[in-house]
């Protein structure tokens, strides 16, 4: 796809590139189409401090194009957050349409919903507290299945605590994105521009983001500095320096949520009373154990950004 585009800035013809390649003309046509859109938007990059009507327009255009904002920054040189300041400032931002996951055979629970940049937005988020889980996105060769089978215990869990459990994942053959698995289930990818928007939609509590690997939690310094989150905080314990990192239990015994950090012990007192924080697994002292310290029976470990 690459070789293809920089054919055609190098100024290969589309009949050359299918002599070439054989690849039917009809997406050469659209590959070109993009790329010409990409010429647009170079020329115009000047255009960007004054962000009148007709740059605006240009904006909107390269988004339905399907621009990212990472990629609109490196064409006008600028940074991913000014591209999304901007089209915040002039009202471009994306919907959400939704696709019944049932196939009409029977009643759907959890219709799936896609970004796209149209008009009319079908996410309808409702007034109940809610909290976000991050899925691992696409299968990689030595992992998966367990980020998976981590993402709908935490569904689960936040679902008997009373939450709304909305999911965040691209990936189909998992079980986090089947019909009856969440309340609500986006199916973005799990880039910083695609997780914010539904931020930026459904106003989550908190956002967990430890069960997915290291693809969500690339995204909690971004998700912590655009203060989408109801209650976003960043904890210091001792002198870390940085962020907190919350060892969370879903126990069967304690009636609610239990927080520590490393063996120093920061809440517990019930659910809904301490930090949940975006960082690593901490590591046991030596001789010690986390898992002794915090017993068997809990679920799962749960890191977030959020105060319950």
């Amino acid at each position: 796809m690459w070789y293809l585009a920089d054919a055609l800035r190098a100024g290969f013809s589309i009949e050359q590139i299918y002599v070439l390649t054989f690849i039917d003309p009809w997406f050469l046509h659209n590959i070109a189409q993009i790329v010409a859109m990409e010429g647009r938007l170079m020329a115009a990059g000047e255009g960007f401090a004054r962000a009148d009507e007709a740059f605006a327009e240009l904006l909107r255009e390269a988004k339905e194009y399907g621009f990212s904002d990472r990629r609109l920054a490196a064409l006008w040189g600028v940074t991913e957050g000014d591209v999304r300041e901007l089209r915040q400032r002039l009202g471009i931002r994306p919907v959400y349409k939704r696709v019944d996951t049932c196939g009409a055979e029977f009643e759907a629970f959890t219709p799936y919903l896609y970004s796209t940049y149209e008009t009319e937005c079908e996410a309808q988020p409702s007034d109940r507290q809610k909290i976000m889980i991050l899925g691992g996105g696409p299968n990689r060769i030595g992992q998966g299945i367990e980020f998976d089978y981590c993402c709908v215990h935490a569904v689960q869990s936040f679902r008997a605590l009373g939450y709304e459990a909305v999911m965040v994942n691209c990936n189909p053959e998992t079980v986090s994105t089947d019909y009856d698995t969440s309340d609500r289930l986006y199916f973005e990818p799990l880039d910083a521009e695609s997780v914010l928007a539904v931020c930026d939609r459904e106003r989550p509590a908190g956002v967990v983001i430890q069960f997915g690997g290291q693809t969500p939690l690339k995204l909690a310094r971004a998700i912590d500095e655009a203060s989408l989150v109801a209650r976003a905080v960043r904890s210091r314990v001792g002198n870390c320096g940085g962020w907190c990192v919350g060892r969370c239990l879903l126990t069967s015994g304690c009636g609610g949520l239990r927080l520590c950090c490393g063996p120093r012990r920061i809440a517990g007192r019930g659910a809904g009373c301490g930090f949940l924080c975006g960082g690593r697994r901490p590591r046991s002292p030596p001789g010690r154990s986390n898992r002794r310290r915090h017993g068997s029976r809990g679920l799962s470990g749960i890191f977030c950004c959020a105060r319950l």
